[in-house]
């Protein structure tokens, strides 16, 4: 089953971004919420197929402040945010997020193991008569057998269990999908974990051309492949300039 590759936006809250004076964007501002609130009244629900159950989000209290609360059980789901933001202007993301305990069967190589605790997505909108010839094949035939709504590139930030911090590879089911992992099973689980990623640089070096705008990002926890279980909480996240 296909990832972030066939995503669809339930709503539409009017939430596209066009900042260009700010030095910081807010992203997902959970700490400005109240825990009474639903997230998926806020953000954009994401959903990865109609027929799998979906993950809960909610909002929950973590010492003074408002935090996302994550349960993936034998599901998968998102929650999104549609963007447009010149990456040269904000290439830093910057965001912490925390796991009770990795997934044993996560494998950022193969389509079982293709599920994870705790992924930030960040989606961009390529120009696709820029892509290689066997790019733009590639993408025709994935969007002929999966939809539309497949991306022409993101990037997937992943906590995982096996495979060392930093490594890459490209998704199981999709080479226009980067997989990066940020965190492992020796890393800090239980304890929040702060991430900070230049995202222009790690775009330019993964698809191999210059960086367009960022169109979405997406924080998702699942466990379908697998039938797990996992709980994870994300705190704020935001897109930041070059000090």
């Amino acid at each position: 089953m296909l990832r972030i590759t066939i995503f669809i936006f339930l709503v539409s809250l009017g939430s596209t971004c066009r900042l260009a004076l700010a030095e910081e964007i807010s992203v997902f501002n959970f700490s400005q919420h109240s825990i009474e609130k639903d997230p998926r009244l806020i953000w954009q629900p994401v959903v990865f197929a109609k027929k799998k159950n979906s993950t809960r989000y909610v909002l929950v209290r973590d010492g003074d402040t408002t935090v996302l609360k994550a349960t993936a059980d034998n599901s998968i789901s998102g929650l999104g945010r549609q963007l447009e933001i010149e990456l040269a202007k904000f290439p830093i993301l910057r965001w912490k997020w925390r796991i009770t305990e990795t997934n044993l069967r996560s494998d950022i190589r193969s389509k079982s193991g293709d599920d994870f605790p705790a992924r930030v997505y960040v989606l961009f909108n390529i120009n696709e008569d820029e892509l290689r010839f066997i790019d733009r094949a590639k993408l025709k035939l994935a969007r002929y057998i999966f939809g539309d709504q497949v991306p022409s590139a993101a990037l997937c930030y992943v906590w995982s269990h096996k495979e060392q911090k930093n490594t890459q590879s490209w998704n199981a089911f999709t080479d226009r999908v980067r997989m990066i992992v940020l965190r492992s099973s020796a890393d800090n689980v239980g304890l929040w974990a702060q991430e900070e990623r230049n995202i222009l640089s790690d775009f330019e070096k993964a698809f191999e051309m210059p960086a367009p705008q960022i169109s979405g990002i997406v924080l998702s926890s699942d466990s379908d492949n697998t039938n797990a279980v996992s709980i994870a909480w994300y705190g704020d996240v935001t897109l930041q300039g070059e000090n």
